[in-house]
């Protein structure tokens, strides 16, 4: 199956010739790399999501024409991001060593015994954004596999724990949809957001001197009947250092509130139910936003693809939220 799914029957020529014509093709990146490390990343990405695959019975059913599909994904989509990603990656370093080097600093030590602190830049963080149900979390989960040193932060582990959220639309905002259950600014923990990408920040530091580990957030979307809750803190997994890349995705990353609010949204009930959100959005700007490094943005050709999806998606996580109040619910 990864024989047929990464084309590897195909010449050097013939393969180079596929991988030009991806709408993702960026030549001042995507040529100087080798028409094997390519062949090598796209058989480590179907082998390691091959068990998906044969137990997703649509797939296996029809083998020959999901092949090109999977194929087309692979060498069109997630290789040259994989590939554009490590290119940032290479100059977030020089940047990081250059501005070290200019201040002075370097590595410490020499005669005498001392020991020699190796440098190591900060993480790099790269923001992920797109509609929900468009395969953020698959791309991330796709570029952790591939890339070493990686960790992942997710919007969907930094919901509002289930009371919390319960009182935000109960309580503080009665009768706005929006708010009632998790999904739109304002429905997560800023404070634990903050917290946590402060520490992923500063996770490179003292590397090798009792180095320390963050925690990740970890959100139950199937607890209370697919309305969620967040998991106790024992278990969630800790990463530690040395790391090279944060993802951090969302399907509301990188959202900006309106500064011309009023003259934009014409109706008094959509005014009444978006303004709480809007003014949510400018905490958001300063937690998330101002920690990205690099841009990923992610565009739908059609936004009611996202309930299809989206609704997929609970589908198969079983225990989500189900078809009847799904489209509400992600309204």
């Amino acid at each position: 199956m990864a024989y047929d799914a990464t084309l590897q029957f195909l010449t050097d020529e013939e393969l180079a010739a596929l991988i030009k014509a991806g709408p993702l093709y960026d030549s001042a990146i995507h040529e100087k790399i080798p028409v094997s490390e390519w062949r090598k990343n796209a058989e480590l990405h179907v082998l390691y999501n091959s068990i998906e695959l044969l137990h997703n019975s649509e797939v296996m059913s029809n083998l020959s024409v999901h092949s090109d599909a999977i194929a087309s994904r692979v060498y069109h989509f997630y290789l040259p991001i994989l590939f554009r990603v490590l290119f940032l990656l290479e100059e977030h370093r020089k940047k990081q060593k250059s501005d070290m080097e200019k201040n002075g600093g370097g590595n410490e030590g020499g005669e005498g015994g001392s020991k020699k602190q190796q440098f190591y830049p900060k993480p790099l963080f790269i923001g992920i954004e797109a509609p929900q149900g468009l395969g953020k979390s698959t791309l991330v989960d796709v570029l952790q596999t591939l890339i070493d040193n990686s960790v992942v932060l997710s919007l969907d582990d930094l919901y509002l724990p289930r009371d919390m959220q319960q009182d935000l639309g109960q309580k503080k905002h009665p009768g706005n949809p929006l708010l009632t259950f998790r999904g739109n600014p304002g429905t997560h923990d800023l404070p634990l957001a903050r917290e946590t990408i402060k520490k992923l920040k500063s996770i490179n530091e003292d590397l090798g001197e009792g180095q320390a580990t963050v925690a990740l957030p970890r959100y139950n979307k199937k607890a209370c009947n697919g309305r969620g809750d967040r998991l106790p803190m024992e278990d969630w997994p800790s990463v530690s250092g040395p790391t090279d890349i944060v993802f951090l995705e969302g399907w509301c990353l990188g959202f900006e509130r309106l500064r011309e609010f009023e003259s934009l949204i014409s109706s008094v009930d959509a005014r009444v139910y978006f303004a709480p959100i809007n003014e949510y959005l400018m905490e958001y700007e300063s937690v998330f936003n101002s920690a990205i490094d690099s841009w990923m943005v992610i565009k739908a050709g059609d936004w009611r693809w996202a309930y299809e999806w989206r609704q997929e998606q609970e589908r198969k996580h079983n225990g989500g939220v189900k078809d009847a109040p799904g489209i509400n619910f992600f309204d």
